[in-house]
């Protein structure tokens, strides 16, 4: 048991074997656990070298790899520092373990907007990435083909091989050559339970779950206090879930199967979460974890009878660093306020659901409708494209604050790089999204499971959603599951006529469900026809303040009387 009396480095040799000293680390805590002497020095050097390696691995087959190999160390650290009374540590290491593909991604563009780098060593990453994802696609779309060609399999192969090595030495020059880029882009500070405190107000509750392989945790923090809870959620509680999400998704099952999972789903997941906040509570932020990232928790029933989402306002986040991150970053002045694009196709079938289970989608009865009606809403800035080409509704996303696709979307569940989003003349994937510079404010995906998707460990959902926030935007709009196309546009209705109130993003979505339920049919009542829709993101007003239109103009035309009353006098 020498292992154990051995002194850690606290500073190691660069070229040293990083992967064997993870080994080595990970042999000396199983033995000290067992023993029950818990060694947190162990804990933090095995963070510090997963964080290096997670940085240094350019390619994303890697980034999960060690996201899903490692998860039982951010497990044994939660469970040693929770024992010993050690939350805020605690929590630190459950947000190590979240989307941080997307949050080096963003890390990474904005380093590289500060570094002034020049313009043509970028675009020569930019082509190289594109070639990447070309062969990528191609290779994809052969391995899916009936007649796999072998030949050409190999040489996709070498030519994303290849092309890996050029972007590698290209990513090698502008770590060296450029300082300034590589600091920004490697000096990633650890999120710390004070740093959400220190951004919340003290009406709103940050919810955050960490479910490893053999438990799984929610922390509950406000403006002045953290806590945390396990859960019992790994045994049966899958069949329940899967019974929930059946419950709210399919209109024909009964009132009774729906009110008895939406109760049993919030006494798993939400009670104990929810025991420590106070009633000033108004905002709930929630950050799901592996299969609790494609359920609602909007429509989970507390012992009142309640659905969460009409108690309170609710989003989602990826993480709280990209939360963080999304805070901080600007927003850009746009020549459109609305861009709003409908699918339009050849086959003249019209179909209810915005749902594609081929390759051959047809018309949508309500999406025309859909986007005009918000157009008159916004009524100025506002560019609608019906016919237009995918390239032409990308070259105009850049220059919008919203964007909003009414249109056909397809969940790859095997590889969530090929999820598609449908125009008129082809569809885009996850996977060139990446490749977009979009900067919305808010991206509206008015299609089928566009939030839904593909979990892998330490990332969540792999959803269309995703491919957007790599584009740049700061908020989604998404669905979790195939939505009713009429009875979305009615919705959708209802949310932009609250968004151009001023309200807040969560509180425009919450008014909007409530109104629709308000003069709905009572046949079209079930949460399959209103609640498919969640916000992930940054949850700002769009158009003013939150203070409302209205009330600006109130207050704008109060001064006017003011300044007439002095002249008067």
């Amino acid at each position: 048991l020498n292992i154990i009396n051995t002194t850690l480095p606290s500073e190691y040799n660069a070229n040293y074997n990083k992967i064997q000293l993870i080994e080595s680390i990970k042999i000396k805590s199983n033995i000290l656990k067992k023993i029950n002497k818990p060694n947190y020095e162990s804990f933090l050097l095995l963070s510090s070298l997963l964080k290096s390696l997670r940085l240094e691995n350019s390619t994303a087959s890697h980034k999960d790899f060690w996201a899903n190999e490692n998860l039982n160390i951010y497990q044994d650290a939660i469970a040693t520092f929770i024992d010993n009374d050690d939350i805020e540590s605690a929590f630190t290491f459950a947000e190590e373990n979240k989307s941080n593909l997307l949050v080096q991604s963003l890390n990474d563009i904005e380093a590289k907007s500060y570094a002034n780098i020049p313009a043509e060593l970028l675009e020569k990453e930019n082509d190289l990435r594109a070639k990447l994802q070309f062969y990528q696609k191609k290779k994809f779309e052969l391995e899916n083909s009936d007649n796999i060609d072998s030949t050409k399999l190999i040489d996709y192969f070498e030519l994303i091989t290849t092309t890996e090595f050029a972007i590698d030495e290209i990513v090698d020059t502008l770590e060296s050559h450029y300082p300034e880029y590589y600091e920004l882009k490697y000096n990633e500070e650890d999120l710390k339970a004070a740093d959400i405190k220190n951004i919340l107000d003290d009406k709103t509750a940050f919810i955050e779950y960490f479910v490893g392989k053999d438990s799984a945790y929610v922390f509950t923090i406000t403006k002045d206090n953290i806590s945390v809870n396990s859960l019992d959620i790994l045994s049966d509680s899958t069949n329940i879930f899967l019974k929930y999400y059946q419950s709210i998704s399919d209109p024909n099952v009964s009132a009774t199967f729906l009110d008895s999972h939406s109760k049993s789903t919030y006494k798993l997941v939400l009670e104990k979460a929810l025991e420590n906040i106070n009633s000033n509570i108004q905002d709930l932020i929630i950050v799901p974890d592996d299969i609790l990232n494609n359920l609602p928790f909007e429509l989970m029933k507390n012992e009142k009878d309640e659905y969460l989402g009409f108690k309170y306002n609710i989003h989602y986040q990826y993480s709280g660093r990209l939360w963080r991150l999304l805070k901080n970053r600007k927003s850009f002045d746009k020549k459109y306020d609305f861009l709003g694009y409908a699918y339009n196709s050849d086959n003249v079938n019209y179909i209810a659901e915005r749902a594609c289970a081929t390759m051959e989608t047809g018309n949508l009865l309500c999406s025309d409708k859909e986007i005009q009606n918000i157009a008159t809403i916004l009524k100025d800035k506002s560019l609608l494209l019906k016919n237009a080409n995918k390239d032409d509704i990308l070259k105009n996303a850049s220059q919008s604050r919203i964007v909003h696709l009414a249109t056909h979307s397809c969940l790859d569940s095997e590889n969530s790089d090929y999820s598609r989003i449908f125009f008129n003349d082809g569809y885009i994937t996850n996977i060139d999204l990446q490749l977009q510079t979009m900067n919305a404010d808010l991206a509206v995906l008015s299609a089928c499971e566009s939030g839904y998707g593909e979990l892998i460990k330490g990332e969540g959902a792999m959803s269309i959603s995703k491919g957007f926030f790599h584009a740049g935007c700061k908020s989604t709009l998404v669905s979790l599951w195939p939505v009713d196309d009429c009875s979305t546009s009615e919705f959708m209705g209802h949310f932009y006529t609250y968004l151009n109130e001023g309200l807040q993003k969560d509180v425009a979505l919450k008014k909007a469900k409530q109104t629709y339920l308000e003069t709905a049919h009572p046949s079209r009542t079930h949460p399959y026809y209103w609640a498919g829709f969640i916000l992930i993101g940054d949850n700002a007003a769009v158009f003013g303040n939150g203070g409302g239109y209205l009330i600006w103009v109130m207050g704008f035309l109060g001064l006017l009387v003011f300044g007439w009353c002095i002249k008067k006098v």
